[in-house]
């Protein structure tokens, strides 16, 4: 509800201008049929008010819908990327949600209405294919494996920001820098990996 709420603000304005369109020409229809009596009332404000309230209220309650049941659609398959978030935050999620994980996968199919996984087991030396007996079905798969999606072939659009820094209005200073021990090197995301291997 409160993500509702939140997309009220840009979701509002349109129907604040089309209000502030409409409302001359409802006025000069409403006068031209008021005219037809003999005795014409007066056309306030009150009516115009009203239909504001009333399109702002339908907007939200919509909104609002739409936002409950989309926060509470159950996904049938929630895929993580092999980096190193992904690796962190692909068990912690199935565990929170209860739910099986298949890591490292290399082939994703869909067989008799539900997702089935292949990736290698015994380093390579073997694939092992994953079902998954309920939603959601929870996989990571192994990064420079699966070809982006082809596109339209459309420029983005690059729009420059200007940045006014101010050294000294900053908060964090970096004091020192030391070097520590390295430590294993994480060759999964490399684009090119050379390797050397020496005999006597």
């Amino acid at each position: 509800m409160l993500a509702g709420l939140t997309l009220m603000g840009p979701l509002g304005w349109p129907v604040v201008v089309a209000n502030l369109i409409g409302w001359p020409l409802a006025y000069v229809a409403a006068r031209a049929y008021l005219n037809v009596f003999i005795q014409p009332i007066a056309l306030g404000v009150l009516p115009f008010l009203s239909s504001l309230v009333l399109t702002l209220l339908i907007a939200g309650v919509a909104v609002a819908r739409q936002t409950w049941r989309t926060a509470h659609v159950k996904p049938a398959a929630v895929l993580f990327a092999g980096s190193a978030m992904g690796r962190d935050l692909a068990p912690r999620v199935a565990a929170r949600l209860d739910a099986g994980l298949a890591t490292d996968c290399t082939v994703l199919a869909v067989e008799g209405g539900k997702l089935v996984a292949t990736r290698p087991i015994y380093a390579g030396k073997a694939t092992q294919k994953v079902g998954f007996t309920r939603a959601p079905a929870m996989v990571s798969l192994r990064p420079k494996v699966f070809a982006p999606h082809a596109g339209n072939g459309g420029a983005a659009k690059v729009t420059p920001l200007s940045l006014a820094y101010d050294p000294q209005a900053a908060r964090a200073h970096i004091v020192d820098v030391k070097a520590t021990s390295a430590g294993k090197a994480d060759l999964t995301e490399a684009e090119i990996s050379r390797f050397s291997q020496y005999a006597n």
